[in-house]
């Protein structure tokens, strides 16, 4: 029983460990982030959650990188049209 035991735990798939930053060090973007609280609906927050998990990452990474995609997007566009 030991034995398949550990032939299961052999099996399984790793998770690949998350990179966490030093205290003070930013990880991504260059800048360190801030705490930040938002109020959103019970659907919108299942949402969310669903999508950071599809994606393997956290619902905040998430909204970092839509935010920085539609600053993106914007720039781009208002860029263009002058």
């Amino acid at each position: 029983m030991a034995d398949e035991d550990s032939e299961k735990a052999a099996k399984a798939p790793s998770k690949p460990k998350k990179r966490r930053s030093s205290r003070g060090e930013p990880l991504a973007y260059g800048e360190l982030k801030k705490p930040t609280n938002f109020t959103l609906t019970p659907f919108t927050r299942k949402w969310l959650k669903q999508l950071a998990k599809a994606e393997n990452c956290s619902m905040s990474e998430l909204l970092e990188r839509w935010a920085r995609n539609q600053l993106r997007v914007n720039v781009d566009f208002y860029r263009d049209s002058n």
